[in-house]
């Protein structure tokens, strides 16, 4: 076993030697365990985004676990398993020590195997890529011939499986980085089997939803409990008793782990690797991957299709970045064309799959499937000159932008019939539910779509391809985008075509409509606010919780709630992080103005009171800013127990650092007027005194305050000046003495300062917002 792909610290002990053996022995007799994982549609998807891998470490054990219960041992694998081999189940063609073929794409296929497998032994194993269950048991005859030696075998599962499964349990659950490698590696060895299958609907899965509950309120010790509750699924059948030894073991292992410590000890990383280069995708046309898919749904071949960006009048917006904007994606209008080959009536329908990177939905990506069919859609006459469809409808969005957008839009002609008509109906308005950007809300739903889907378009003679897209945007950037069903050639030069403003049909450059084939046209939008984020199902709940505890005087209850308003806040999956950080300052401020008019029960009312992203109106209170909490006191008496439940929060390291250099040159000095985090007449407008920032969940202090007494040995007038001229970057503004200087606004020039608070008797100063600065702990020039 490669040492370097797991924790050196932790040693295989006799006890785990003993399971090991005994899961060996049991695949031995009666096969490797059939795994679980799911293809992951959005992988299968052949786009140069390089797959995601770890260097976390994990315990040997763990690994051991896995080599045991695929292969049992080398020799075994020696005498059994250097062919490809099928272990039932959910399975696809499997090889090496777990590699499942099925749950992969052609080019992540080729990229895992590069330099291992010669190429053309890749390409012959890529004709099973996402092939599952009974059928993939077909293959098996034509790769009779093909051999993956041992020692071939050992460097992929160390150097690429192992790592892109720490990656998938990392992205899956919460908070992994607080376990031990013996825990970690017990999570690891779960997902390699079942996938991070942590939010799937189900009885099946309840012990996986429950550890990625846990995982999220840091309730590791009932983990192992959940573990040993899902050997339920497996006992009793006599084949699948590896199953139960591995889970056991990996209770065990977790346990282990949290024996020696939640905190991850020092070890070794998981073995470096390099990563072949992707293929390039055509950025123009359906590619070889989507004529193949779309092939059993089409009564005729496929054709290259051409795809373009249309110029935008705006000026350019700038790409969509990470975790800082939303997406949506609309499609705009569409257009059937002429010359089909049947006589019945048809309905138009646009069919779409979109995904992009995820987390904290127990899964590596999400996906919606969406199946438009409008009133404007229906009753299209194949005989005629075509229709015109104007849609202006929702595909995907709006949701938190997070990286790495792949679309397939495609744009159908659906046979008219009594079954096709009625369906179609039924699964677009389904798939107004999908849509949603309601990550949680929308789960339970795309299973059933998928297969409604699936079903109508998979029908012999339903549904005829007008015209598609398949690709991936890296970077992401605003734009419309024309898919035509024709070549390049036929259509010609594509400058100057634009949406006419009336009723969104294309024209082409000298302005006329363009009817010569058919086309869809669809939209990728940037946006900084959603107008629907009072909606979120859970956010709801948790405000309707807190106040109505207020409502009634239970301050437990509202404490509780508060915090869970605060925790869904910042890990939802709906909300950017900027937005989620904004909704608790917002409701803090509420509660702050509440508790200070004196209402013993106030009533905050919905959600939407709370105006995300409206300007908060001035506060209602005098604010007395020589009023602060001691730095040096054990916990902050105020906020009040609900507001603080709301925001907990910690002092910028940056600041941590100068409090702490005063303090060693003046150790005799006043701490009367030192300060970090306000009171709750702060908590009611801007102020850095208030934890807004959001750093892993806590609220960051980006300001503090130091009390001025030259007798002790401290002079804010000396400091201010040494801040000053040192021009520090982490420096956003510094305010002493009815002056203030920034390092942005005149920079490091003192203005007049004409605040409420004179700032005679403390320097206040403040950190800037990015934590590279804020967090910034080297020595000052003071």
């Amino acid at each position: 076993m490669s040492s370097a792909a797991c924790d050196p610290s932790s040693e295989t002990t006799g006890d785990f030697s003993e399971i090991i053996n005994e899961i060996a022995g049991e695949t031995l007799r009666s096969g490797p365990t059939p795994s679980e994982r799911d293809s992951d549609d959005a992988d299968m998807l052949e786009l140069p985004s390089a797959p995601q891998r770890s260097n976390t470490p994990i315990a040997k054990e763990a690994a051991a676990f896995i080599i045991a219960s695929e292969i049992s041992s080398e020799a075994a694998y020696n005498a059994k398993y250097t062919h490809p081999i099928w272990p039932g189940g959910n399975s696809g063609v499997t090889i090496g020590i777990g590699y499942d073929v099925g749950t992969v794409s052609a080019i992540l296929l080729a990229s895992d195997w590069a330099g291992e497998l010669a190429a053309d032994v890749v390409k012959r194993l890529s004709t099973s890529c996402g092939v599952l269950g009974p059928s993939a048991a077909g293959f098996l005859a034509k790769f009779r011939d093909i051999t993956v030696p041992y020692a071939v075998a050992d460097r992929v599962f160390f150097k690429v499986s192992l790592p892109q499964f720490v990656a998938h349990t990392e992205r899956a659950l919460a908070n992994t980085a607080q376990l031990h490698p013996d825990s970690l590696g017990a999570l690891v060895s779960l997902t390699y089997n079942r996938g991070a299958s942590f939010n799937k609907p189900g009885d099946r899965y309840r012990e996986m939803r429950a550890i990625r509950d846990h995982m999220a309120d840091r309730r590791f010790d009932l983990i192992p409990g959940e573990l040993r509750a899902m050997k339920r699924i497996w006992a009793g059948l006599p084949n699948l008793r590896g199953l139960v030894l591995r889970r056991e073991a990996e209770a065990e292992l977790f346990e282990r782990g949290l024996k020696s410590g939640a905190g991850r000890v020092a070890a070794a990383p998981l073995e470096s690797f390099s990563m072949a280069p992707a293929a390039p995708v055509a950025l123009e046309g359906l590619a070889s991957w989507v004529v193949g898919w779309l092939k059993p749904i089409v009564e005729e071949p496929t054709r290259n299709h051409l795809m373009f960006q249309l110029p935008r009048p705006q000026p350019d917006e700038g790409p969509i970045v990470k975790d800082e904007n939303y997406v949506a994606v609309r499609v705009l209008s569409a257009r059937i064309a002429n010359g089909r080959r049947w006589t019945s009536l048809y309905h138009g329908a646009v069919h779409a799959t979109s995904s992009m990177l995820y987390e904290g939905v127990g899964q590596s990506r999400i996906e919606r499937q969406s199946v438009l069919a409008p009133d404007g859609f229906r009753d299209i006459d194949p005989k005629g000159q075509g229709k015109l469809l104007q849609v202006d409808r929702p595909l995907f969005g709006p949701m938190p932008y997070r990286g790495d957008l792949r679309l397939s839009v495609a744009l159908f002609s659906v046979k008219s019939s009594d079954l096709a008509a009625p369906y179609l109906s039924l699964i677009s308005q389904l798939s107004q539910t999908v849509t949603s950007g309601f990550v949680t809300a929308a789960q339970p739903f795309i299973g059933p779509l998928k297969q409604a889907s699936d079903l109508l378009f998979g029908a012999s003679d339903a549904a005829s391809l007008e015209c598609g897209v398949v690709r991936g945007f890296e970077p992401l950037k605003p734009g419309v985008w024309v898919s035509i069903g024709a070549t390049a050639d036929e259509v010609g030069p594509t400058d100057g075509f634009r949406l006419d403003p009336q009723d969104g049909r294309l024209l082409d450059g000298a302005g006329q409509t363009f009817d010569g084939h058919p086309y869809i046209v669809f939209e990728i939008q940037k946006l900084t606010e959603r107008d629907d984020w009072m909606e979120i199902p859970a956010l709801k709940t948790a405000w309707d919780a807190l106040t109505t505890a207020l409502g009634a005087g239970k301050l437990d209850e509202a404490k509780t709630a508060a915090a869970n308003f605060r925790h869904l806040c910042l890990a939802s999956s709906d909300l950017i992080e900027t937005d989620g950080a904004r909704l608790i300052a917002k409701a803090a401020r509420k509660l702050a103005l509440a508790q200070q008019d004196g209402l013993e029960s106030p009533s905050f009312g919905s959600l939407r009171g709370l105006d995300l992203y409206g300007v908060d109106e001035e506060p209602r209170v005098h604010l007395d800013e020589d009023a602060h909490v001691d730095p040096d006191e054990p916990s902050p008496a105020i906020p009040p127990d609900v507001l603080e439940a709301l925001m907990p929060w910690r002092i910028a390291k940056a600041l941590l650092k100068l409090r702490d250099q005063v303090n060693a040159l003046a150790q005799q000095r006043s701490k009367k007027s030192d300060g970090a985090i306000g009171d709750a007449a702060h908590a009611t407008r801007n102020s850095d005194h208030n934890p807004w920032i959001v750093d892993g969940g806590i609220g960051v202090v980006s300001a503090i305050d130091l009390t001025n007494d030259p007798s002790g040995g401290f002079s804010a007038d000396k400091l201010a000046e040494a801040l000053r001229t040192a021009r520090d970057v982490r420096v956003k503004y510094v305010i002493w003495n009815r002056r203030i200087f920034s390092s942005t606004t005149s920079p490091w020039t003192w203005r007049p300062y004409n605040g409420a608070s004179p700032h005679d008797k403390h320097i206040h100063i403040s950190v800037r917002a990015d934590k590279p600065h804020y967090d910034d702990a080297s020595p000052w020039a003071i």
